[in-house]
This record gives C-alpha cells, sequence and structure tokens, in this order.
C-alpha cells in the first residue's frame, strides 16, 4: 500500500468479484449522497441528515453482502481445493445430506462449485457479520485467524482502534435502522454532515481493500 490513507490496492494485488460488486453497491448507494448535496445546494427547507442517515445504513448492508460474499468465496476455494469434497463434509456448511450428494456426484467441477456456493450462501444469509468479533470468527473458520492484526496493519493503525471503529460505525448504523439515533439533550435524532458520512464511508471502503489484501497475503504463502 503506497502510503497510509491513500486508498491504493497494490498493482500486484488481485481483486476477488466479491470487491467488484461491494464497490458496484457503493455506486448505488452514492445516489442517495448526490440527492442530498443537490438538494442542500437548492436550500431546500429539508434535513439532508436523513439522506445521510439512510446512506449510513445502506454502506454498511453493503459491508456485511462483501464480508458473505468473501466467506462464500474463501470456504468453496478452501473446499474444491482438496478431495474433502469428495467426502461428506459439505453437510458440516448446513447442507442437507441428499443435496449434499448431488453435488459430489456431478462430474463438471466449475459446476459443483457453482452449486456448492450458492447453497453455502443460502445458510450464510441466516447469520450476520457486521461486528467485528463474529468477522474476526468466520475467518478464523475460514484459514485466516488474525484478519484484524493484517488489516490494521494495512491501514497502518492498532488493531483496537480497527475494531472500534468498525463496531461504532455498524452501533450507529443500527441505531439509525431502529429509531434510536437520538440526541438525549434534546430528543431530537442526531444530525449527520457530508463530512461525516464520507469519513465512513472511505474508511469501511479501507477496511474492504485490506481484507482483500489479507486474503491474498495468504493466497501467496
Amino acid at each position: 500500500r503506497d502510503g497510509k490513507g491513500s486508498g491504493i490496492i497494490r498493482n500486484k494485488m488481485s481483486v476477488s468479484k466479491a470487491f467488484r460488486n461491494y464497490t458496484e453497491n457503493l455506486e448505488s448507494v452514492g445516489v442517495l449522497h448526490s440527492g442530498a448535496f443537490q438538494l442542500s445546494a437548492m436550500n431546500f427547507e429539508i434535513d439532508v441528515s436523513e439522506f445521510y442517515r439512510g446512506e449510513l445504513v445502506l454502506l454498511v448492508s453493503a459491508f456485511d453482502t462483501y464480508i458473505h460474499d468473501v466467506i462464500a468465496d474463501i470456504t468453496t476455494e478452501r473446499l474444491m481445493s482438496t478431495k474433502l469434497w469428495k467426502k461428506n463434509l459439505i453437510c458440516k456448511y448446513g447442507i442437507s445430506r441428499s443435496l449434499s450428494k448431488t453435488i459430489r456426484n456431478e462430474p463438471d467441477k466449475d459446476k459443483r462449485r457453482q452449486m456448492f456456493r450458492i447453497e453455502l450462501l443460502k445458510k450464510l444469509q441466516e447469520k450476520t457479520f457486521q461486528k467485528s468479533s463474529a468477522i474476526a470468527i468466520i475467518f478464523s473458520k475460514n484459514g485466516i485467524p488474525n484478519i484484524w492484526e493484517v488489516v490494521s496493519g494495512y491501514l497502518h493503525e492498532e488493531v483496537t482502534i480497527t475494531t472500534k471503529k468498525i463496531d461504532s460505525i455498524v452501533r450507529e448504523r443500527n441505531k439509525i435502522a431502529h429509531e434510536s439515533h437520538i440526541d438525549p439533550r434534546t430528543g431530537k435524532k442526531f444530525s449527520m454532515t457530508e463530512k461525516q458520512i464520507e469519513e465512513k464511508r472511505n474508511y469501511l471502503l479501507e477496511i474492504v481493500k485490506g481484507i482483500e489484501y489479507a486474503i491474498d497475503t495468504r493466497k501467496a504463502q
């Protein structure tokens, strides 16, 4: 990485499909940002914070989706690269024995991989990986036991800072989603500025890049 905060992924580093999907989701979320900017420029009597709060909810959802996608990819490749798929160990991922047998008996490796990934994603959708602790656990189960150490190193900051920032963003998102993002001093919703939402957006993007770096580093070992 070319210096802290540069947002540049090393040229030799591969970019996953999950990462590309994440950046596409960011572009979709950007519609809210553009709307808030335009309304602000027109001096309409409207609280643009509502747009930014909505944007934060979608940003964290995009981050959660990325984690699901990348874990599905890692787990699938990990299983398909060994002979484990020939055994009934697919069942330990929550896939039924009958479906497991169908997948294992599929002669085409690419089709077998896709079948497993689709079923795995269905099971992963029942879980949420927004909190840093949950993310660390699921990565550890898939061969990357020190995900936040690697990501924080990529960001050039302490591990505790990285995890606290992630959890803080998620907590704020959840408060907004549950209509509890209220200032106790005024009884009104906390305001959110363009600068604040951009900082959160950029930080989550850096986290995703750090995760891509961690995965890429593991592959090179």
